[in-house]
């Protein structure tokens, strides 16, 4: 499992009929944040929509908690960009950071068809007043 993971970690997943570019966004300062995953159906060779994806995360659950850590994507339609949002809670009292990894995989493999690896910046303390 673990080589089949490390084989999906690139920025464009290509196959045959099938081209998935990933890229994701951090907004906010913490200790919440929101992690927007864009991807994109980028196929020159065919117009055939993909489908059965879904997005799973992997990250340290002592220091982060993910809502949701498991989105659904029916389908890419070529050409178009999609945004799939979650929320990170940072839970510790460390100033540390981590990584996330994101993995777009399809109902039917074991391997992920495309990854990418996000750098969580160092969230600011929870201020309670």
């Amino acid at each position: 499992f673990l080589k089949s993971v490390q084989a999906g970690l690139n920025p464009v997943a290509k196959t045959k009929t099938e081209a998935i570019r990933i890229n994701a966004e951090v907004h906010g300062l913490g200790p919440r944040f929101k992690l927007t995953v864009k991807l994109q159906n980028t196929s020159s060779v065919s117009l055939t929509p993909i489908i059965d994806l879904f997005l799973s995360f992997t990250y340290d659950e002592n220091i982060y908690n993910l809502n949701p850590n498991y989105i659904e994507i029916p389908i890419l339609i070529n050409g178009i960009e999609y945004g799939f949002c979650t929320f990170v809670t940072c839970i510790t009292d460390k100033v540390i950071s981590d990584v996330i990894k994101v993995f777009v995989c399809r109902r039917d493999t074991t391997a992920p068809l495309i990854s990418a690896v996000i750098n969580m910046p160092v969230a600011e303390p929870n201020l309670a007043l």
